[in-house]
């Protein structure tokens, strides 16, 4: 049996069910994939698991499948990461995205710094990276995308316990703070644990950026080593070295 593709579904899926697959769906699975009745393809969805379809008919603005077989549950990994990261140009926002997705990150939100790029990339633009990235890596679950938040409402965010059972770690750029290996040695594993990272524009926290982070009793400094990182590098070297933990 030859599997064309993975498909993202977010409504319930069970076996045996008939789905009418449109929009996005129909244009990739007959416009680029050139899809064809009798072959299959996997859909999927955190609540559901994933399941093999097969392609029964073919209409000019729609696709059906039939669930024949589930394949995959999903299951709750205990320790979750979550990332706030500046925006960055389009290109690098695209690859932090795409590849923090396929290492199993939780959630992405922007930062907006005095330093970061302008705008923020678009909620819908974001999600269909992220979309697209599970449906490629095989993993059942879509991190959030938040809406876009400024340092001070995160900090206030953080004083007034919005993020309970977190561990926020940010990445500064000066090399000052905890090691990572330290850091990681420090942490122990256990269940619902929440591990942040936080990490800077292109040109670095401004001073006064710098010393609200510092300032806080819930935010640790870290780096990963003496050399200055670009931000996509940070943000997907900070995930791995703390992915199993």
């Amino acid at each position: 049996m030859k599997i064309r593709t993975r498909v993202y579904y977010k409504p319930t899926i069970t076996i045996l069910q008939n789905l009418v697959l449109v929009n996005n769906h129909y244009n990739h699975l007959v416009k680029v994939l050139r899809c064809n009745i009798g072959e299959f393809i996997t859909i999927f969805n955190k609540e559901s698991g994933e399941f093999i379809a097969t392609i029964v008919s073919i209409t000019k603005n729609s696709l059906a499948v039939e669930i024949i077989k589930q394949i995959k549950l999903f299951e709750e990994q205990p320790v979750k990461h979550h990332l706030f990261y500046a925006p960055l140009k389009k290109d690098s926002n695209d690859f932090v995205i795409e590849k923090t997705t396929e290492l199993g990150i939780n959630s992405i939100c922007n930062l907006i710094t005095d330093r970061c790029v302008n705008k923020p990339i678009l909620h819908e633009k974001m999600e269909s990276k992220v979309i697209q990235a599970v449906e490629q890596c095989g993993r059942l679950d879509v991190p959030s995308i938040h809406s876009p938040l400024n340092l001070q409402s995160l900090l206030n965010d953080i004083h007034s316990d919005k993020y309970q059972n977190y561990v926020f770690l940010w990445l500064n750029e000066k090399s000052t703070g905890v090691s990572i290996t330290d850091m990681k040695n420090r942490m122990q594993p256990k269940d619902n644990l929440n591990i942040a990272f936080i990490v800077g524009p292109e040109g670095g926290f401004s001073e006064q950026e710098q010393k609200l982070l510092l300032s806080s009793p819930s935010i640790q400094a870290i780096h990963l080593n003496t050399n200055i990182l670009k931000a996509e590098t940070a943000c997907i070297a900070v995930l791995i070295a703390l992915l199993n933990l």
